[in-house]
């Protein structure tokens, strides 16, 4: 079993923590974000446009547009960002509905689903601000 976060997730945690970083006064071009960590621009602009869709950045327009952080840096977490990149965090039984032994799915799927939760609590209190700048 491989546990990890998605590429786009992982896109959107560097975007996110630049951008925590940078002076919030003025938006940050998302050139300047995919080049200073060597990540492909439409990756990083399609990770900001679902950031500003679920309200965790500001999309601005134009010639002196881009991206700001929509709200305080202590108060967007690393669950935040990976929910709004890859939807909810879930496990999943892999064997079809009524196969295998009920019991031994049950005992593993309280184990999963502790270890989500676990996951789930781990990521919801780590803030952006708590990462290093």
């Amino acid at each position: 079993m491989q546990l990890s976060l998605s590429l786009a997730a992982g896109y959107a945690v560097h975007a996110t923590h630049y951008l925590a970083s940078a002076d919030n006064s003025e938006p940050v071009m998302v050139r300047h974000i995919a080049e200073k960590y060597d990540i492909p621009y439409d990756s990083t602009l399609k990770a900001l446009r679902l950031l500003a869709k679920a309200g965790i950045v500001r999309a601005h327009r134009g010639c002196q547009g881009g991206f700001q952080l929509a709200k305080e840096s202590g108060d967007i977490s690393l669950l935040d960002i990976v929910v709004a990149i890859d939807g909810p965090l879930i496990s999943t039984d892999p064997l079809p509905k009524n196969s295998g032994d009920m019991a031994l799915k049950a005992e593993t799927d309280k184990l999963l689903n502790d270890a989500v939760f676990e996951l789930r609590r781990r990521l919801s209190k780590t803030k952006i601000s708590d990462l290093e700048y």
